[in-house]
């Protein structure tokens, strides 16, 4: 399910981070992600902690 819109439809568009198993759309993704990345990816939340930067900028994901 979708850590952004809750939503578990659209699974050949879902990616699941290797850092903490959130899941997300890659058009929930700000900015959308046309394609699956290739190797490790990580969420939003999780580049948020390494980088320290607060939740609220803007990396994060809305609601799609």
């Amino acid at each position: 399910m979708c850590h952004t819109c809750n939503k578990g439809d659209g699974e050949d568009h879902m990616l699941l981070c290797d850092g903490c198993d959130d899941a997300y759309h890659t058009y929930c993704l700000i900015p959308p992600m046309n394609d699956i990345p290739k190797g490790d990816w990580r969420c939003p939340k999780c580049v948020a902690k390494v980088i320290k930067v607060p939740l609220s900028y803007p990396i994060m994901p809305t609601v799609c």
